[in-house]
Parts: C-alpha cells; sequence; structure tokens
C-alpha cells in the first residue's frame, strides 16, 4: 500500500523524524509538500468559517487524495508528521488483502477520548481488531481510504469548506451516514505527538499556519460556535440510547 506523508516544506525537523520512522519499520512511502497556510494564496476561500490552519490542513489532505486517483491506486495511506507509529504499522501498511471486507474507510490513529464503537469487528494484521465507529473521532493523523473514498471527498469538497477535515471524514454526521463505513483501528497504531509523546522535550505545535491567523467575521465565528454545541448536544441526545445497547461499546482507543 502506498503511504503518503504530508510536510510542510519549512519543516524538516518533522521529515526527518518521520522518515526515521518509517526506514525503520521498512515502509516505503511518499511526502507530499503540506499547503502553507502562512503563505498560499487563499483568497478561493475566503467565504470559509474555517481558519487559514485548518483550510490550508484540509487543502493538504486534498492533495493526497487526488493523489490516490491519479495514481489509480485501490488504497492509499495518509499520514500527518506530528505522528509516533506503533510495530504494528507495518504490517497495517505491508498488506492490502485484509481490506477488502472493510471498503473505504479506516482510522489508524485516536484522539484519547472516549468513542463509540460496533462491539462486533473484523480482524486486521498483527493482532489488529476493526470496528465500526458509530461516534465522532477528532483527527486525521493516520487513515487509510480507498481510491472510490477518494474521489467522493475530492467532490464533495471541491466548492465551500466548511468544517475541519477531521470533522468532514470522521465527523458526527459522517460517520452517522449508513452509506459511509468508517472503521477504526483497535489498538491504534498511530498516536499524535501532542497526545501522546514528546520530541526534543515538548509537543509539536501546528505549523501549517497561525492558529491565531485571521478567522472572518464575528458573525462567521458565532454561527460556528453556535454549530459546534448544537452538534455537541446532539451527539449526547444519540449516545444516550446507544450506551444502553450491548451491540456497542464505548472505549478510549488505545495506542500500541
Amino acid at each position: 500500500m502506498e503511504v503518503f506523508f504530508i510536510n510542510l516544506d519549512r519543516s524538516p525537523e518533522r521529515r526527518a523524524f518521520m522518515m526515521d520512522q518509517l526506514e525503520a519499520l521498512g515502509v516505503s512511502f511518499e511526502r507530499i509538500a503540506a499547503v502553507d497556510g502562512k503563505t498560499a494564496d487563499l483568497t478561493r476561500h475566503a467565504g470559509s468559517p474555517l481558519t487559514q490552519t485548518e483550510i490550508a490542513c484540509f487543502l493538504s489532505h486534498r492533495d493526497c487524495w487526488k493523489r490516490i486517483v491519479d495514481l489509480d491506486l485501490d488504497y492509499g495511506l495518509i499520514l500527518e508528521d506530528d505522528v509516533r507509529l506503533s510495530p504494528r504499522f507495518a504490517a497495517v501498511a505491508s498488506d492490502t488483502a485484509w481490506l477488502n471486507p472493510l471498503n473505504g474507510l479506516a482510522k489508524l490513529d485516536t484522539s484519547g477520548r472516549k468513542v463509540l464503537l460496533e462491539r462486533q469487528s473484523k480482524e486486521g494484521p498483527a493482532g489488529l481488531r476493526f470496528h465500526r465507529l458509530r461516534s465522532e473521532h477528532t483527527g486525521c493523523a493516520g487513515y487509510i481510504i480507498s481510491r472510490g473514498k477518494a474521489r467522493e471527498f475530492l467532490g464533495r469538497s471541491s466548492a465551500r469548506l466548511t468544517e475541519p477535515v477531521d470533522l468532514f471524514v470522521f465527523g458526527e454526521q459522517a460517520v452517522a451516514e449508513e452509506r459511509v463505513v468508517a472503521w477504526q483501528a483497535v489498538p491504534a497504531v498511530v498516536a499524535q505527538e501532542k497526545r501522546f509523546a514528546s520530541v526534543a522535550g515538548k509537543p509539536m505545535d501546528s505549523v501549517i499556519g497561525s492558529r491565531r491567523g485571521k478567522r472572518g467575521s464575528l458573525a462567521t465565528l458565532a454561527k460556528r460556535e453556535i454549530c459546534r454545541a448544537l452538534r455537541k448536544m446532539n451527539r449526547a441526545v444519540q449516545r444516550l440510547p446507544s450506551r444502553l445497547a450491548s451491540r456497542r461499546i464505548l472505549i478510549r482507543v488505545p495506542f500500541g
């Protein structure tokens, strides 16, 4: 399987960090130059409620999706450049035969927060189990996506970007759609540095663009916060009966 990792030209230390890990695991890879929120022309997305950082991050993932489609790959594995990889990662990346029953989308990282999963699971490599994701699971640090799903995502995100890429891919609305089946690796084989470990004594921050950059009008920000609050309320309502259902489990996905 082709492995792509997203990395800014101005972040050679992250590039070396990822290359060292992937090479040590014997995994071949391709670096995708990240869209830089500090220098890229993002005027086309001026009406988006997202920050420059979020827009740049979304566009970087779109570049990976396009690469998968252009290369006519069955699947691609996408990584951000601030992650640690489990020793099991090599088994996940080395073969695609186990993906056939899954189809489409598999999340390999974990936020460390509780998420709702189907209790029933499918077997993956190296002792991993894949459970269908039934709630929002933030983060897009590591995931597998099929060519068909990549093409679909490119089409759906070709106009206005309305939510961060992790919510677009693994948000509440995305995983609630019956036609979209997203799977969660248990344990996760990818973990963001800022959540689980540190490099040079401190967590890595996002450098694609300044998080305090231009954020749009007050009205846009207010609308965005209201939408977030409504999503949170909706999640609480939806999860209550689900937690009582024996066919689902609420867990913090471990890394290992």
